[in-house]
């Protein structure tokens, strides 16, 4: 057993790049210390969206910065030849290339990326991007090292919810980690690289309750449908009380303020003026 851990742990594109720097804390802590890393939301697709323009921008950024020094140097020597070094800063090129130890956390349906990255909204092409991202994952990351793992889930978020996001089988992301880390640590063979929640985009019950309030918030159609329900639980709310209140007194309608009432009315509901302040209006039984 090594006598200390390292552990760097980040979020979002600045966990990408944690992991290529992985490999220089590897090298500086000599055998001494056990270096390990938990990136979260870090695994970020090389996708090109004709109106975002991800890709070119993360191009522009590496050949403006030279940013080749921040970048694995294995992954750096595998492109030069092509001149595509820029691919290094996704972590689909650039993890093949990571010998460190790494425990990937990773939403399949990253709320950041289907915005900044994919550009989109339509159920089909994220449940086509999870799919993607969960292959990538398997081939460019767990078998190219026995010693990785990942937690993916399929959540609609970006980072956080440690502690609250779980397997089918009841697994959190601390207990997924701490069994890992258990046998990283004491040099022992990784006997499980992946958990997972394997439910397709759109599943609210993958969230925490947070996390699913948020990715509630930001869907538009299930946002939308929502509004619908409230708007008309509230309409037969107010019909349910005037027809209780007309239903006793058997009262006829009076519709000399607004004229003719639409067709869809019923004739016991009418609107009315409180008081003399023409603005305040309000839809009432007549009683």
């Amino acid at each position: 057993m090594t006598s200390a851990c390292r552990l760097r742990a980040h979020c979002n594109f600045t966990g990408c790049r944690m992991q290529y720097r992985l490999i220089s804390f590897q090298e500086a802590a000599r055998s001494a210390v056990t270096v390990v890393g938990l990136p979260d939301s870090g695994f970020f697709l090389e996708h090109e969206d004709p109106v975002k323009q991800y890709r070119s921008g993360l191009q522009w950024q590496f050949q403006r910065f030279n940013n080749t020094a921040s970048m694995a140097k294995g992954c750096i020597d595998a492109y030069i030849s092509s001149g595509e070094q820029w691919k290094c800063m996704f972590a689909q090129h650039a993890l093949p290339f990571v010998q460190t130890p790494v425990f990937l956390l990773q939403p399949r349906y990253d709320s950041w990326q289907a915005r900044e990255n994919l550009h989109s909204k339509d159920p089909r092409r994220l449940v086509s991007w999870g799919a993607n991202l969960t292959n990538l994952v398997q081939s460019n990351f767990l078998e190219q090292n026995p010693q990785h793992a990942a937690f993916l889930d399929s959540c609609s978020h970006h980072c956080g919810d440690w502690g609250t996001l779980q397997t089918p089988e009841g697994v959190s992301q601390p207990e997924a980690f701490t069994a890992w880390y258990a046998n990283i640590s004491e040099e022992r063979p990784v006997l499980q690289q992946t958990w997972m929640q394997a439910a397709q985009y759109p599943c609210l019950g993958c969230c925490s309750v947070s996390t699913s309030t948020w990715a509630f918030r930001n869907n538009g159609r299930m946002w939308g449908v929502v509004v619908g329900l409230l708007v008309a639980a509230t309409v037969a709310t107010v019909l349910l009380v005037s027809i209780s209140g007309n239903i006793l007194s058997r009262r006829p309608v009076s519709s000399k303020i607004y004229g003719q009432l639409p067709s869809w009315m019923p004739s016991w509901f009418s609107p009315a003026i409180l008081g003399d302040d023409e603005n305040e209006i309000m839809l009432k039984a007549m009683n």
